[in-house]
């Protein structure tokens, strides 16, 4: 169980370093800020220093941690073994990961510069429909696949 909270970190770390190298692509791809020549590089160091500022804010916002539950006050549920907190925790872990891969390339797409009522703007949309879908729907993947881990009472 020690372990657990360290993993958290882990994940997090990752996901910061991952929207801050995001954050920073999209900032050179769009000319959002003047990178100055070369040799001083001073403008690249400005977008990673907005980068990070960005990834740090947005990283606890996109994975909430929640604390696992044993089942024992939970009425309908049975007590958890540590086996299936494991198995809980694994499959949650997933999703997560899929969760957050799909709201970086969601950042991606609402960075784009599009025109209005453009074919391109009717693109994006729809693909930010489709990762919207895809958000709900690996969410309910993951309840279905922890309800079978736990296994709660036929009436629940």
């Amino acid at each position: 169980m020690n372990e657990e909270p360290m993993a958290g970190v882990r994940r997090e770390k990752t996901m910061k370093e991952q929207l801050e190298q995001r954050i920073q692509e999209l900032l050179k791809q769009h000319d959002s800020v003047e990178f100055g020549d070369e040799e001083s590089n001073g403008g690249e160091t400005y977008a990673k220093g907005i980068a990070g500022a960005l990834a740090e804010q947005l990283a606890p916002l996109l994975s909430p941690a929640a604390k696992p539950q044993d089942g024992s006050t939970v009425k309908g549920y049975r007590k958890l073994t540590a086996d299936d907190i494991a198995q809980m925790n694994d499959l949650k872990e997933i999703s997560r990961n899929f969760c957050e891969q799909l709201e970086i390339e969601r950042t991606h797409l609402s960075l784009e510069t599009v025109e209005i009522d453009s074919p391109e703007e009717i693109k994006r949309s729809e693909a930010l429909r489709c990762l919207a879908i895809a958000r709900t729907k690996m969410q309910e993947a993951c309840m279905w696949a922890c309800r079978a881990v736990a296994r709660p009472d036929a009436d629940c």
